[in-house]
């Protein structure tokens, strides 16, 4: 009997899974293993522009890239999604890199970092 997944996932799917598997060691060597927002150590490297926000047509251009990934402890993990720390993700990743992110789908939240709002 042939076994059958329940959610099969499609080639361009598994495509995107190999790719970021690739960068996750070189997201966690860049950022020494630690929290770019705390410091402690680190558990999961994480997206700031998640896969749907920038496009379809764009997902592997712009999110499964070094300066769109973090690593992250589960406590400010979970505290990610909101647009004021996604901000101040972008700005310690400016700060620690000089990473460009004058263009969409960065500049608005990071514009709103340089525009003097308090993250």
């Amino acid at each position: 009997m042939k076994r059958t997944r329940i959610n099969p996932i499609s080639k361009k799917r598994s495509k995107e899974l190999r790719h970021r598997k690739k960068l996750w060691p070189n997201i966690i060597v860049r950022d020494g293993g630690n929290c770019v927002l705390c410091g402690r150590g680190g558990c999961s490297v994480h997206e700031v522009i998640q896969r749907g926000a920038s496009g379809h047509k764009t997902m592997l251009t712009q999110c499964f890239v070094e300066k769109n990934m973090c690593v992250l402890c589960l406590a400010c993990h979970a505290k990610a999604h909101n647009p004021k720390t996604k901000a101040r993700i972008l700005q310690t990743l400016h700060a620690r890199h000089g990473y460009d992110y004058s263009e969409e789908p960065w500049s608005r939240y990071f514009d709103e970092v340089h525009t003097g709002e308090e993250c």
